[in-house]
């Protein structure tokens, strides 16, 4: 028998390495365990550390953060994450531009 995976809308961002403080914003302090008072920058991690209802996992440079829609976060590989997810189009932003392009 085969199956086809449910269509989820997830919220998520990429960890570069270099946005760090972007990426606590999105996941919240009480979620990434890294030092808070910490003297070393989260960029200069090698990894980070989130707390999941399946115990703490590492996110490596590059990972994608998912936040699932119960609010939880997951780390995902790049490879695994492009494979099974898709940018959504707000079409609703895109007809406010290009309506303005037209005026």
């Amino acid at each position: 028998m085969k199956f086809k995976k449910k269509p989820v809308v997830i919220d998520a961002i990429q960890w570069t390495g270099e946005n760090g403080e972007e990426v606590r914003t999105f996941i919240g302090e009480k979620d990434c365990i890294v030092p808070i008072d910490s003297p070393i920058p989260l960029q200069q991690f090698a990894y980070m550390t989130l707390k999941t209802p399946e115990g703490y996992l590492n996110a490596q440079r590059g990972d994608w953060i998912i936040r699932d829609a119960n609010g939880d976060f997951y780390p995902c590989e790049e490879e695994i994450f492009t494979t099974i997810y898709e940018p959504i189009v707000d079409l609703g932003a895109l007809l406010v531009t290009a309506s303005k392009r037209k005026n």
